[in-house]
Parts: C-alpha cells; sequence; structure tokens
C-alpha cells in the first residue's frame, strides 16, 4: 500500500469475508474502530502478525494451514467480548495460543533475565493470561521456571567464555543475570553443564584451573562489599 506520508507504516491482512465471519460474528459493527493496543488479545495478535510479515519468504508451503488457523483463533481472541472490546484469550484455542505465545515468551523472558521480578506470575500478567494457561504453554519446553533457569544458565556460560567479561567476577556475572544465591548458582551450573563455573572459564580462556576468579565464596564476598558500599 502505497502513501505520502513517509513515517507511516501501514500493515494489511486481507482475509476472506467468510473466514472472518466465523471468527467474529457481526464484524460489520466494527469498522472503522480501532482495537486498543494495551490489551493483551490485540498486543498478542499484533506481535504474531509482525512475525509473520518478518518470516514470510521463509515459510513452507506445509506451514500455511496451521499458521492460518492460529491466526483467525488470535484475531477472534482480540474481538471477544465487544462490544466493550474487552479480550479474552483464555477462549481461542489452546493449541493456536500456544504457537504464537511461546516465540514471544522466550523472548521476553531472554529480554529480562536480570530482573529479579521476571517470575511466572509476572510473565502471566504480562500476556494477560493467566498462570495455569502459561504453564500449559511453556510444557512443550520444560516448563516456564526451567526455561528461566536455563537461559540464566546460558547467559552466564556466555560471560564467562567471553574473554571481554574476563575482569568481572563470577559471582558479578551471577548477579548480572538474576542470581542472588552464589551457592545455588554454582550448584545450579554443574548440574546444567557439569562443571564448576570457574572450569568452564578456565577451558575457554586456557588458562590453569584455579588461576581465575573461580574462587566463588571469596568472589561473591567481594561482591556483596561492593554493592553495599
Amino acid at each position: 500500500m502505497d502513501n505520502l506520508n513517509p513515517r507511516f507504516r501501514n500493515m494489511s491482512l486481507l482475509v476472506p469475508r467468510d473466514r472472518i465471519e466465523a471468527c467474529v460474528p457481526g464484524i460489520d459493527r466494527y469498522h472503522g474502530r480501532p482495537l486498543p493496543r494495551e490489551l493483551p488479545g490485540v498486543s498478542l495478535l499484533r506481535g504474531h502478525l509482525l512475525s509473520l510479515c518478518t518470516a514470510a519468504d521463509t515459510l513452507p508451503q506445509t506451514l500455511s494451514e496451521p499458521i492460518s488457523e492460529a491466526t483467525f483463533s488470535l484475531v477472534a481472541a482480540a474481538f471477544r467480548d465487544a462490544p466493550g472490546i474487552r479480550t479474552s484469550i483464555e477462549k481461542a484455542s489452546p493449541e493456536a495460543i500456544g504457537a504464537c505465545l511461546i516465540p514471544q515468551i522466550r523472548r521476553h523472558i531472554r529480554d529480562n533475565l536480570a530482573s529479579s521480578e521476571l517470575t511466572p506470575a509476572s510473565i502471566a500478567r504480562h500476556f494477560g493470561i493467566s498462570k495455569a494457561q502459561l504453564y500449559r504453554v511453556m510444557e512443550p519446553v520444560g516448563g516456564v521456571a526451567a526455561f528461566i533457569r536455563q537461559q540464566r544458565l546460558r547467559a552466564c556460560r556466555r560471560d564467562l567464555h567471553n574473554p571481554a567479561f574476563r575482569h568481572l567476577l563470577i559471582g558479578e556475572i551471577a548477579y548480572k543475570h538474576g542470581f542472588s544465591n552464589i551457592a545455588s548458582f554454582n550448584r545450579q551450573f554443574r548440574q546444567e553443564f557439569n562443571c564448576a563455573p570457574g572450569d568452564a572459564r578456565c577451558r575457554m580462556l586456557e588458562l590453569p584451573p584455579g588461576s581465575t576468579s573461580d574462587r566463588l565464596y571469596q568472589d561473591w564476598i567481594r561482591l556483596l562489599n561492593a554493592v553495599g558500599g
């Protein structure tokens, strides 16, 4: 669609009339009415359409039908409970919602790993769904709490392997990515990667064991002292 305003961006979704009427009975009543973008269902639909636009050229034909079904389910969810135009994404099919939610939830988690407020409750609230639905949606990737822990551990390992962060204490890296207890971090890191954080740093940087800041307890004390001023 061409327009004369270079700062204006528009994306149109063209669908068969019979399909949209089946999803949203009485759709004509909403002609020209904007849907508030802050509502969870509308936000979810917007993110889904933007993702489709970005990936359109790479999507195989075999995915057209399931993607179409998911899209119509989200359209229905965005219009649900009108004319007050309150959304109720709980009423859309769980499969469709889950397929669209997982990428957005994972992105949200990765963008907020350092936040101490990143919890199942805060994530569910952000996406306008119940914690029960969040748990169901994230079950295919091992559960929401496990996914948060895994992503935090992987972020820590990346920093430990990065020479640019060699000057940081291991405790600082753990704290940076949302861990508040160094003993718990050390234990979880060993369980995930079968080695201590300090050993992981030494191996990647080709240093003898014990030559870096793998003295976890001492590191943590120094960090706490620094934070406490």
